[in-house]
């Protein structure tokens, strides 16, 4: 057991909070208290109070306002996917949301009961009531897919019941 703000790091990640427990015959980290990791790859990052790191699996379990932040690459908004609870695989930055879903990149929003992410590919899942919304309007689905670059969607399919409220830009002549 580590106390005290230690830091737990190797060549691919960063491992701070106020408690660290680590069981190396099991190679699984119990953090609890301002967690922080970085993944230095990407570097992505990932917040909580609580988390639970599976080291041979390269899964990380985020509890306690949870929130990943993959930063954004020559001049885009970082990602940030916020959730009840998150589930992280280190090894393509993909993931999952369970329970009041919230996901921004830019001005590009969206929220959902459960979502699954790829980080490196800027692509989401939402179902669970989802809805996907910008500064002129929203869509609302059963099921919806986004994929976002340069700030805004790339491609967002809605599944199901679909619901599009968009108002038109005014465009003033020059």
């Amino acid at each position: 057991e580590l106390r005290g703000n230690p830091e737990m790091s190797d060549s691919s990640r960063t491992i701070s909070a106020d408690r660290i427990d680590y069981d190396e015959t099991r190679a699984v980290a119990d953090a609890r208290g301002d967690v922080r990791m970085l993944l230095r790859e990407d570097s992505t990052w990932a917040f909580a109070r609580e988390a639970r790191y599976f080291r041979d699996d390269g899964l990380i379990w985020l509890y306690g306002d949870p929130e990943v932040r993959r930063r954004g690459q020559g001049g885009e908004s970082d990602l940030v996917v916020r959730a009840d609870t998150l589930k992280l695989y280190e090894a393509g930055r993909e993931g999952e949301g369970f329970g009041h879903v919230h996901i921004s990149r830019g001005g590009v929003l969206a929220r959902s009961e459960r979502a699954s992410f790829q980080l490196s590919r800027d692509r989401l899942l939402l179902w669970g009531n989802p809805v996907a919304w910008d500064g002129t309007g929203e869509v609302r689905a059963d099921t919806m897919s986004v994929g976002l670059a340069d700030h805004r969607p790339d491609l967002l399919r809605a599944f199901g019941h679909v619901q599009v409220h968009y108002a038109p830009v005014e465009r003033v002549d020059e």
